[in-house]
């Protein structure tokens, strides 16, 4: 119960973040100039791809 975090004061905290994820989703993907899945990859698998995109 974060009192900085007024948007989770809600019951249902997953589905509430769950529909922000939505809506900002499309926004954080069309920032970057780089987008990098982490996700299964260790770190040392990262740092290769980022340093492919940097050469």
């Amino acid at each position: 119960m974060d009192t900085q975090r007024p948007l989770l004061q809600t019951k249902d905290r997953a589905g509430k973040l769950n529909e922000l994820m939505t809506m900002r989703e499309p926004l954080y993907r069309a920032a970057p100039d780089l987008i990098i899945e982490t996700a299964g990859k260790s770190p040392k698998v990262v740092v290769d791809l980022i340093r492919q995109h940097l050469d």
